[in-house]
């Protein structure tokens, strides 16, 4: 997929969506393509996030601390506030089939968070008005 297609794949398909132009094409470059095979293990809960997935096909489920799943479909954007508020990962996420995910680590998403401050501000506003 060309720069200009996953900008605008992730533009219209995740929660990234809310960011300028600028930053996703500055976003996109940095993005590396990853398979998982079924019933892998993404992530761990109450760990530090690797970085940045982005899941582009495949299903995957993750488990509440009162283990009810919750299913997550392509264009789900993971770790981004565990990321963003620099704590450890809150659930644990499993592969259900095999699953394509677009990866970027959590020093290189930091970094540009860091050059680019209203990622952290878009974000922000965004749960103000969830909660409100």
């Amino acid at each position: 997929m060309t720069i200009p297609d996953l900008v605008t794949w992730l533009k219209q398909r995740t929660a990234l969506s809310i960011l300028t132009q600028e930053v996703l094409q500055n976003l996109a470059p940095k993005l590396e393509e990853r398979i998982l095979p079924a019933n892998q293990t993404l992530v761990l809960a109450n760990t530090p996030p690797a970085g940045l997935y982005i899941l582009r096909s495949g299903r995957i489920e993750s488990n509440t601390e009162d283990w009810q799943a919750v299913g997550l479909l392509p264009g789900a954007v993971i770790n981004l506030q565990a990321l963003l508020l620099n704590k450890p990962v809150e659930q644990t996420l499993i592969t259900l089939n095999e699953c394509q995910f677009w990866f970027v680590s959590a020093s290189e998403f930091r970094a540009l968070v860091e050059h680019y401050p209203e990622i952290t501000q878009a974000f922000s506003q965004q749960l103000a008005e969830e909660v409100e």
